[in-house]
């Protein structure tokens, strides 16, 4: 099988065990089967040790109060205490997914061999105030009249400026949760100059002076209430807002306040953060008594967050397991499929129809009244208090089911399980080959990602030998980051080197940076939002940056414009592509527009990774484990019901029906109940687990379940007193194959009118009608009205061209010069005469007089109006020759005089034959993309071409003119192609360069792709994907005849 795809794997990772050994809880289960009241003691003796203690105390601190009224010997009173503390216990036994101290993780190297072993380890506890009480805390003490007076403030980062007035998000908190709203506020002179000068800071009474700058007779009360009410708005924000990157906010807080005479508020938090590093219970209970006694009070039980760190000697993964990883990792990126974001996709379709080509301020474009918005926001800002909070229900998802390949896997793999009774499935070598591996696929995989799973061997020596099992969780991206920034803060060993990898990875450029995403949109989720500054820049957002202000990108510096399909982001202070990343795990799909914005544009056209999902299957009865090679893709699970041990008379108890169902079904007696991605290990061979499993199946009608692996017997992580400890490991990769876009196009100001609205020099209609009634009412209504104003001089250019966004119409533009626009009204009405046939028979249905937005972007100011003039002359052309095409014949000759009409033009534009190859060639690769090209299309493209090759190689040759009869058409194209001559000279003049440089080949892209589709009224980009390829095959057979020293085939020159 063949596979382009190259993985690499960086020198370390992240490895992450729970707390306690996965062999206690067998022990003890073991123990349980034949003497069920040993639960209660052993549970009350191990919670009450003193680390275990703690971790409780952390996770519910509840229930940590009710364990401490219990005694051993209360075993009758304490069974639901039990159950909880159970299940806590198998928690802390058998998921390493960081939480409190109910697991920790270790940053370790790649070497020659692997050895991991917490023998001797050293424990760290890092704890810190919840977010959530910071942002009271730091309320609380801004708001202070005596302290608010000695901070500095800072302009709100999500302002902009929309007319006359200033934008921004401002939120309110009720039930401990934010409700963002977009506030407007009119501009006034003292506004502005608050807020230009507070873009760096500004001390309260600096803010005074500079209002008083703007106008000294203004009364100090009023400036002071004036002030005041910014700060209230969320205007102005203070310097105590909570940082997300950078050193952890609490511990810097007192350090903050140091300037500030509040000597007593210091002592306290300096007290405060004594107790949380020293760490332990009591000293716990002593910050949250010092918070209420001394601070600001709070309800909130979950006062401190913390993680858990080891260091340990041995920590090593051998590069013979990396390398199997990798190498198997690489095939299997067949199944993945490039990201695509609906809302994305949306946005880009409506950017394009409000704005084409320009770029426009990020803010301006997402702003649902002056811009097109984002994602499922609807109608306008308005304050609606009636609906304004209703939400309406999600449309249904009616899509059927889209039958590919990895549907065709799906399908194949079942069909194995059910036709063997196996509980596990492989993929062959030979399924992923049966799966055509994408275009480009190993250029678009992300150029940092991460493998993340669990580890399963007897041994480290058996790992090195290859005999080891990898339960792949996924392999995602966009960056290795996204698992490993949040733990950076607490080793400085693993902030180094992830810092090293985005650096190597994801490196800033000339032409390119990538930015961080700082944002906080709820308090709470700030504990897993703080991390390091782990890039050269960041983009805040409601949320604030650690980095200096030289190094931040606020939203109002950047500027968004759609090229050639893709979303570019740039930053006017850099005058750099902007590429967004997140270095944490958050999901953002909830969150507010620009973050939802920025955090999807991060997977733009990537194929970001994948995971194992059984789509339509999911919900069978059983689904076996799939496995590729060493790779653990998805584990055996089963799905039980309720009903199915109701429906069983035979045994009286539930318990007993359930055990007897399993033991029918052969489900074994370790599995896990799974609900989303939490998972919570049941043995049922113990009265414990048959009732966790039992409670579940009561609670919700039916359950899933999936086997345990981390049994101790695939355990190789050890430990002191022969611990076997679970695992799951992050391991960094890289795509060496990657390859970034071109650097940005320079954008001048433009120096000419960009808008002509309805009454000026250009008058732009728009005709809705079907695709073949606008070409009818192009050729036989609009051709010879435009003939005859320009046999009048009442018009000195025009052009056309063809749209499907919303629905198929024309869009057609005239131009009147200085001497002749007294006659618009004459035009108007004229043309609206010769359309009311159209429109009284049904062939139009609408007809639209709008404002022509030049693309000043795509063709340059200085060239705007030459483009208009290359726009002019195609267009008579084109619609004179379509005046000539009737019937089925017709649309047989329309391909191929398009395609003579863009030979024509390429040799106008003097490119050479190998010039014009390779043009086609990349025009048709991007075409083949865009329409997700397949062999089955490749091969289609090639069929047309051996059955229509003669052909072209006839229409291209002009000494068959006069034999195919297309001596007219040509004559039409080669006076077209005489009058844009010295148009072209010109640009060319000004470029200082070639249509074959970069800059003039991106202006001969736009012109081919205007002319071919003015050709066709309908499916206008397919057509161009056809006439390019087949152009690129023609061209490709000529360059190779050349070579051979025989006759070459003709190439079009007049």
């Amino acid at each position: 099988m063949k596979n382009s795809v190259q993985l690499k794997a960086d020198p370390f990772y992240l490895i992450r065990r729970p707390l306690l050994p996965v062999n206690t809880l067998f022990e003890l289960n073991k123990r349980l089967v034949e003497t069920p009241d040993l639960l209660w003691p052993f549970l009350h003796q191990l919670f009450n040790e003193p680390l275990v203690n703690e971790a409780i105390y952390l996770a519910s601190p509840e229930l940590h109060s009710e364990f401490g009224k219990l005694r051993a010997h209360d075993a009758a009173g304490a069974v639901k205490m039990a159950q909880s503390l159970y299940k806590y216990l198998v928690r802390m036994c058998t998921r390493a997914t960081p939480y409190g101290l109910f697991a920790g993780c270790s940053a370790g190297t790649v070497a020659a061999h692997t050895q991991i072993s917490y023998a001797g380890a050293q424990m760290h506890k890092k704890s810190r105030l919840d977010m959530l009480y910071v942002c009271e805390l730091v309320q609380a003490i801004a708001a202070d009249p005596a302290i608010k007076k000695q901070l500095r403030y800072f302009p709100n980062n999500s302002l902009y400026t929309a007319g006359n007035n200033y934008r921004y998000v401002e939120y309110s908190v009720a039930g401990k949760k934010r409700a963002y709203t977009v506030s407007a506020v009119q501009q006034s002179p003292y506004l502005q100059a608050v807020l230009e000068k507070a873009a760096c800071g500004l001390y309260y009474n600096d803010i005074v002076a500079a209002v008083l700058e703007t106008d000294a007779t203004l009364d100090m009360q009023e400036i002071g209430e004036f002030i005041d009410q910014l700060i209230s708005a969320q205007l102005l924000v203070s310097e105590l807002e909570p940082s997300l990157t950078g050193d952890v906010f609490f511990d810097t807080l007192a350090e903050k306040l140091q300037h500030i005479a509040a000597p007593e508020m210091v002592g306290s938090l300096q007290q405060l953060r004594a107790y949380l590093q020293c760490g332990g219970t009591e000293n716990y209970c002593k910050a949250h008594e010092l918070i209420n006694e001394q601070l600001v009070q709070t309800g909130t039980k979950d006062l401190v967050q913390t993680d858990l760190f080891f260091t340990h000697a041995q920590n090593t993964l051998g590069e013979g397991f990396t390398n199997m990883l990798t190498e198997q990792l690489a095939p299997l990126f067949r199944l993945s499929s490039q990201k695509h974001t609906p809302e994305l996709d949306t946005f880009k379709q409506r950017f394009q129809a409000r704005f084409d080509t320009q770029e426009v301020p990020l803010l301006l474009a997402l702003d649902i009244e002056t811009g097109v918005g984002y994602g499922t926001q609807h109608g306008s800002s308005t304050l609606m208090p009636l609906v304004g909070d209703i939400d309406l229900p999600a449309a249904k998802n009616t899509a059927a089911l889209s039958w590919n390949g990895y549907t065709q896997l799906l399908h194949t793999l079942y069909s194995r399980a059910l036709q063997t009774a196996a509980q596990e499935v492989q993929i062959t070598d030979e399924d992923l080959a049966a799966i055509e591996e994408p275009n480009h696929l190993h250029t678009q995989i992300a150029p940092s990602l991460f493998a993340f799973g669990s580890l399963l061997a007897k041994s480290s020596e058996a790992i090195d030998k290859g005999d080891f099992r990898f339960l792949l969780a996924t392999c995602n991206g966009p960056s290795a980051a996204n698992l490993l920034g949040r733990f950076c803060y607490g080793d400085e060993a693993l902030l180094h080197k992830v810092k090293k990898s985005l650096a190597q990875h994801e490196p800033d450029t000339a032409h390119t940076v990538y930015a961080e995403i700082v944002h906080l949109p709820e308090a709470r989720v700030g504990n897993v939002l703080q991390r390091p500054c782990l890039r050269n820049y960041e983009i805040p957002f409601l949320g604030k940056s650690g980095m200096p202000q030289q190094n931040q990108l606020p939203v109002n510096d950047l500027m968004v414009s759609v090229q050639h399909g893709k979303v570019v982001l740039r930053s006017k202070k850099l005058n750099k592509r902007v590429i967004p990343r997140m270095a944490t795990a958050h999901q953002h799909a909830q969150g507010l527009p620009v973050y939802r914005f920025l955090c999807d544009l991060q997977r733009q056209q990537l194929y970001y990774g994948f995971h194992w999902k059984w789509e339509h299957l999911a919900g069978s009865d059983f689904l076996p484990r799939v496995v590729y090679k060493n790779i653990i893709l998805s584990k055996a699970s089963w799905q039980v019901k309720l009903a199915d041990i109701t429906g069983n008379t035979q045994q009286a108890d539930d318990a007993d029906r359930l055990r007897s169902l399993l033991q029918l079904r052969n489900i074994p007696v370790c599995v896990s109940i799974t609900e989303h991605d939490n998972e919570l290990l049941a043995d049922w061979s113990t009265t414990a687990g048959l009732q966790l499993m039992l409670r579940q199946l009561q609670k919700k009608g039916s359950v899933q379940l999936t086997e345990f692996l981390h049994t101790p017997d695939n355990c190789f992580v050890t430990g002191d007193n022969d611990a076997l400890y679970a695992n799951e490991i992050i391991v960094p990769l890289h795509n060496p194959l990657y390859k970034t876009g071109p650097p940005l196009p320079q954008r001048a100001v433009p120096a000419v009118q960009r808008s002509f609205a309805p009454g000026s020099e250009w008058v732009y209609w728009k005709l809705y009608g079907g695709a073949k009634d606008t070409e009818t009412i192009l050729k036989e209504t609009i051709t010879p009205f435009v003939q005859q104003l320009r046999q009048q001089n009442a018009i000195d250019g025009w052009f056309f061209i063809r749209y499907t966004d919303p629905e198929p119409h024309i869009r057609l533009r005239m131009h009147l010069p200085k001497t002749q626009q007294h006659l618009l009204g004459q035009l108007i009405c004229g043309l609206q005469q010769a359309l009311q046939p159209a429109l009284d028979a049904h062939l139009l249905h609408s007809i639209q007089l709008d404002t022509y937005e030049r693309e000043l972007e795509r063709y340059g100011a200085a060239n705007i109006e030459d483009s208009e003039q290359v726009f002019f002359h195609d267009s008579n052309a084109t619609a004179a020759v379509l005046t000539m095409l009737d019937g089925e014949d017709g649309e047989r000759w329309r391909w191929l005089l398009a395609m003579r009409s863009t030979d024509m033009l390429l040799n106008t534009f003097g490119l050479t034959l190998n010039e014009r190859k390779e043009l086609m060639n990349s025009l048709s690769a991007a075409y083949f993309r865009e329409f997700n090209g397949d062999k089955n299309l490749s091969a289609q493209l090639n069929d047309k071409f051996r059955a229509e090759g003669r052909m072209i190689r006839s229409m291209l040759n002009p000494a068959d003119d006069v034999q195919n009869q297309v001596s007219a058409v040509v004559a039409l194209f080669a006076e077209r192609d005489e009058a844009i001559a010295p148009v072209l000279e010109r640009i060319a003049c000004r470029a200082g360069a070639g249509f074959n440089e970069e800059g003039g080949m991106d202006l001969l892209r736009s012109y081919l792709h205007m002319s071919l589709n003015r050709f066709f009224p309908a499916k206008q980009r397919l057509h161009e994907l056809g006439i390019y390829y087949l152009l690129y095959k023609h061209y490709m057979s000529s360059v190779a005849i050349l070579k051979s020293n025989q006759t070459p085939l003709a190439v079009a020159t007049v």
